[in-house]
């Protein structure tokens, strides 16, 4: 997937920016905002991510930028809260159908979950639901996560 700025930003940003080991303060501008609360679009909106935490959102008005803060320009761009997908399979493949589902070892298994966790992260989702997999793909694949070594969704996970 190629990311123009001119594209839809969603929380996967924030999402990825947060968690991406930034423990100092950062902005983020953008040109609209829908917090999902409210039908109100907040124009030249603000984020502002402490550590790994989006502390305030509000307009430009209302958050000041200090000079010489760590600031990310998304201009055209439009922040949204992230989706939750209460059921997902991230760990299996989608042309795996029929007998071929045989051929798909547990490790082959957890490297669909990365592939397919990052896209999903991608796609605007922060958080999902496993609804199952085997061998505990999904509990390795959420502390994998967590612990910020892939790119992902927060995860919960059924298990087996």
């Amino acid at each position: 997937m190629t990311f123009r700025p001119s594209h839809y930003v969603t929380a996967f940003l924030l999402l990825v920016v947060a968690t991406s080991a930034v423990s100092q303060t950062l902005y983020l501008r953008a040109d609209r905002l829908i917090d999902g609360l409210s039908d109100t679009v907040i124009s030249n909106p603000v984020v502002l991510i402490e550590g790994d935490r989006i502390s305030r959102v509000g307009d430009a008005d209302s958050i000041r930028i200090p000079a010489g803060a760590n600031v990310l320009e998304l201009q055209g761009a439009t922040l949204l809260p992230g989706l939750l997908d209460a059921h997902v399979h991230l760990l299996s493949n989608h042309d795996d159908k029929g007998f071929r589902r045989l051929e798909v070892t547990a490790n082959r298994s957890v490297i669909n979950g990365v592939v397919n966790a990052e896209k999903t992260l991608m796609a605007g989702f922060t958080t999902v639901r496993v609804v199952g997999s085997g061998g505990y793909g999904d509990v390795a694949l959420r502390a994998a996560i967590a612990e910020g070594d892939i790119a992902g969704p927060r995860i919960l996970a059924a298990g087996p």
